[in-house]
């Protein structure tokens, strides 16, 4: 029986690790972006399946609903730093499938008063900061997909670590900007280019920690 539920649980890692690169990658496409390795993004897809696997056993989760949880928790935050590092985006194939996951936990451990609360506090917090960024034309690579991370991130681990989240999330993405800012070319057409801070990724690594924390 236990065999026959990880081999179900594999092949469910499998299947959304697939989807979590085929399709961002035909959005790209279809935005007039280039279509990428296919060898890699099977490699990408296995890796995604692997770690969403082992999310599931890694014993966070005292029941097979949470452990399911935690492990397609896994997969979901890894797509996302590696969508936005990649098409500097947070995709809602990414956050959207989460902030379902963030209801599921809200509803089976933590309740609904700290997962609703979490994810208006961060969601609201996440606007202002974009807002603030489109001012200063900062905000490439951030927009309502970081939003809507930072919100499913919020009801997945409550108002308190919502905000620790989004507050290490900042810090790490100003400091890769500076890096960026000063490491790139001095071309024209370098200066000339925007720079993206990858907050989205961020954010994802962020959250990665803190569910760990919250589930152990």
């Amino acid at each position: 029986m236990s065999l026959g539920i990880d081999l179900g649980a594999a092949v469910l890692f499998g299947a959304v690790g697939v989807a979590l690169v085929e399709a961002p990658r035909r959005l790209h496409v279809r935005a007039g972006g280039e279509s990428g390795s296919t060898r890699f993004d099977a490699w990408l897809s296995f890796g995604f399946t692997v770690l969403g696997f082992a999310g599931f056993k890694c014993g966070l989760g005292v029941d097979f609903v949470q452990s399911m949880v935690v492990g397609l928790s896994f997969e979901l935050l890894a797509a996302v730093v590696y969508g936005d590092l990649r098409y500097q985006s947070v995709s809602p194939v990414c956050w959207a499938p989460l902030a379902l996951l963030a209801v599921a936990r809200a509803a089976i451990v933590s309740g609904w008063i700290d997962g609703l609360l979490g994810a208006l506090v961060c969601g609201v917090v996440m606007t202002a900061g974009v807002l603030g960024a489109r001012q200063f034309k900062l905000n490439k690579g951030v927009g309502t997909g970081t939003i809507g991370l930072a919100a499913a991130l919020g009801g997945m681990v409550g108002v308190g670590w919502g905000l620790r989240v989004l507050a290490a999330a900042v810090v790490c993405s100003a400091l890769a900007f500076a890096v960026l800012a000063i490491t790139r070319g001095d071309k024209p057409e370098d200066q000339a280019e925007p720079l993206a801070a990858p907050l989205g990724a961020a954010l994802a690594l962020a959250g990665f920690a803190a569910v760990i924390v919250i589930w152990k």
